[in-house]
């Protein structure tokens, strides 16, 4: 385990030699502070306003908010949103374009706003809880500040003004040729192709299965469009409904897929966002580095509702090799550890839906037919979670301290 800490680090830290990936991990640190007001605030929506929150479940009265207010706190948090990917862009630019000595940087970052605006308007994507922007707004952004700093140093003199007819007429080009590119990706629907292929009966066998617990974590980490089967929601899949009619039909009936995607993957391998990680939460909670420790501090509840954004930004997660290991790692166990247990007759498979934002971490418990032995597996996933990501974490925080 030493020896694949140590190689993934070295990687980790080859990558971040290049100024690019430098600027992209100061920029997500820098939304920190926004993104956590955002998340909270998210939150606590989901919890109360929220049509389907936990409390309207729990009390069996949900909290009654005027339709204009309500439509005007989802108008902030949407806003609140773009905020924080306007950041992003705002200090991946300039972060970048500083350290090819280019200090007006106005016109790139209101060219990259644009783009961003857009990108994520267009598609009505804007939502910090989906990784996918991150990916192609770095790409965006990245072949702009590319051009622009390559067109500064090669054929513009640096007294020239940032707002000189070739920097516009680079501006406008820049603009037209991200959006063509944007067009064509939009109409390949990725996340539609991907939830339409899950409802193959390869993803109701052990391969499949095997396939989504090791490719889920890489994906998401660099920032590919995930269907939300793979992050939050698998009640919907025909294997869910087959196991629950059968239940409801006879409570001895012998369940059609027990393993498949929700008894499996999706209640063993999400605590806390993909790959467990309400665990790396918790270890940074124990942390020296008093920066890591306070990213602890304000991730564990969020966590806890399996959102996991602000260690997405705040380690951070995107790109990186030293995270991305233990998160497959975890992921791949996890799967087959619950996969087993299933198969084994140790618990019974996960078959009820349970309410909307219930945190992960007690579906095994309250939606299986076994909830002690479930717990005890959860118990048992949570340790051998922890027993990974431990020496990643406690490498990358004692080398940044």
């Amino acid at each position: 385990m030493n020896r694949l800490v140590i190689t993934t680090y070295k990687v980790d830290q080859w990558l971040f030699h290049f100024q690019s990936a430098k600027s992209i991990v100061i920029a997500l640190k820098q939304t920190v502070p926004i993104l956590a007001v955002n998340i909270y605030l998210h939150l606590l929506y989901r919890l109360t306003i929220y049509p389907d929150s936990l409390m309207s479940y729990f009390f069996n009265h949900p909290l009654h908010v005027a339709p204009p207010i309500a439509d005007n706190i989802r108008f902030g948090l949407s806003l609140l949103d773009g905020l924080v990917i306007m950041i992003f862009v705002a200090g991946f630019t300039f972060n970048y374009l500083s350290s090819q000595l280019i200090h007006d940087t106005s016109l790139p970052i209101l060219t990259n706003f644009l783009i961003t605006y857009l990108v994520l308007s267009g598609n009505n994507q804007f939502s910090t809880t989906n990784t996918s922007q991150y990916l192609l707004i770095t790409i965006f952004v990245f072949f702009s500040v590319r051009s622009y700093a390559y067109q500064r140093t090669h054929f513009l003199k640096d007294t020239v003004s940032p707002y000189d007819l070739r920097n516009l007429l680079w501006s406008a080009i820049v603009i037209g040729l991200t959006m063509i590119s944007y067009h064509y990706i939009v109409n390949m629907h990725f996340q539609s192709s991907f939830s339409t292929l899950l409802s193959k009966n390869l993803f109701s066998s052990f391969t499949g299965l095997l396939l989504i617990a090791v490719l889920s974590p890489i994906m998401f980490i660099i920032g590919f469009p995930l269907p939300s089967e793979l992050t939050d929601d698998q009640t919907t899949l025909n294997t869910v409904i087959s196991n629950l009619d059968a239940f409801l039909n006879s409570t001895n009936a012998v369940l059609p897929f027990p393993e498949n995607l929700y008894s499996t993957y999706g209640s063993y391998t999400l605590f806390g966002g993909i790959g467990n990680t309400i665990v790396v939460s918790l270890l940074l909670l124990f942390m020296k580095n008093e920066p890591y420790k306070r990213l602890g501090k304000i991730a564990w509840l969020p966590s806890l509702f399996d959102n996991n954004y602000l260690l997405y930004s705040g380690l951070p997660m995107f790109f990186r090799p030293i995270l991305i290991v233990p998160n497959v790692l975890v992921s791949t166990f996890s799967f087959l550890i619950s996969y087993l247990a299933i198969a084994l007759h140790f618990v019974k498979p996960v078959i009820f839906i349970t309410p909307t934002h219930l945190p992960n971490l007690l579906l095994p418990t309250i939606a299986s037919g076994t909830p002690i032995r479930s717990t005890i597996l959860t118990i048992v996933i949570l340790i051998m979670s922890y027993i990974i990501y431990k020496p990643f974490v406690m490498k990358l925080t004692s080398e940044e301290n």
